[in-house]
């Protein structure tokens, strides 16, 4: 943690885990996520804390989480956070894809999750950032296994969501490729898209908090996924400096901070052992460029 502090980042996410947290009914153990959310916080840095992931005893009869339930568990937990100091929370994460939702992706679904969450979070800290799940990557499937961010936010608007998020979250990976290589694959280059979806919904005054992205050094399971070192810092530059330019972006959160966290491959700006990539300088740069023109 203060590593990423010293590398001029001043924000980070962090899980609260909700099947860690409340493995049984009304039974809270907030000790995982305390240990890291204390020492952020203690760093200076500010927390999106990611309030996530389906324990047993909470999923309905179709898989899904129950609303009702995660609107309980999102009281406690702002409840127990606010009075450290997080008042920012992402409501799920890559719920577009069937592996972290259910049986089959639901933007209705999702979209009755964030409106339960979101009055009971400004209810108990009304000066709070709610943003809505990172989008992944994805295609529209057609067994409903995933679905693209665009048609994913689309549906969400149309099943109500509007007014229930404060910033919506995406998560625009473009590995192997250049951030702004063309292309509706490209979830980064489609950021602009996204936003015109934002503005036709009435949320044109709203950021894209993309609060995952990053670049591999190495993924096993598809070599011809992961960048060498060097293009990993230069894709970093050329995103961050491309965010910039975009008035709609808000914070964008690399992923990851160090290699062996991931099992896919090595997206950290350090090794495991902590020694520095090339992307940590370029990173540092574009922090120090960031805090000097603020």
């Amino acid at each position: 943690m203060n590593g990423i502090a010293a590398s001029g980042a001043t924000w980070i996410r962090i899980d609260v885990d909700w099947p860690t947290v409340e493995s049984t009914r009304g039974v809270f153990n907030w000790s995982v996520p305390d240990r890291a959310i204390s020492q952020a916080i203690a760093d200076g840095l500010k927390v999106d804390a990611l309030a996530t992931y389906t324990p047993t005893w909470a999923e309905t009869s179709s898989g899904f989480p129950d609303p009702s339930d995660y609107a309980q568990f999102i009281s406690a937990a702002v409840a127990h956070y606010a009075p450290m100091g997080v008042h920012t929370w992402e409501i799920w994460n890559e719920p577009n894809l069937a592996s972290n939702w259910g049986p089959t992706v639901s933007p209705s679904g999702y979209a009755q999750l964030l409106e339960q969450a979101y009055p009971v979070i400004k209810g108990i800290d009304p000066s709070s950032t709610v943003v809505s799940a990172g989008l992944s990557p994805a295609t529209d499937a057609s067994d409903g296994s995933e679905m693209s961010p665009e048609t994913f936010l689309t549906d969400m608007y149309a099943a109500g969501a509007h007014g229930s998020m404060d910033a919506v979250g995406i998560h625009p990976y473009s590995f192997p490729y250049a951030p702004m290589d063309a292309g509706t694959w490209n979830t980064f280059y489609e950021l602009p898209a996204i936003y015109a979806i934002m503005e036709a919904n009435g949320d044109g005054a709203k950021k894209i908090w993309s609060t995952e992205f990053g670049w591999p050094t190495t993924y096993p399971s598809d070599p011809s996924n992961a960048v060498s070192e060097a293009t990993q810092a230069t894709y970093l530059t050329e995103a961050y400096q491309q965010l910039e330019q975009w008035s709609f972006a808000g914070p964008a959160f690399w992923y990851d901070w160090s290699d062996g966290q991931d099992s896919t491959g090595d997206f950290g700006l350090v090794n495991a052992d902590f020694t520095a990539k090339p992307a940590l300088a370029a990173f540092t740069a574009i922090a120090q460029n960031l805090a000097a023109s603020s």
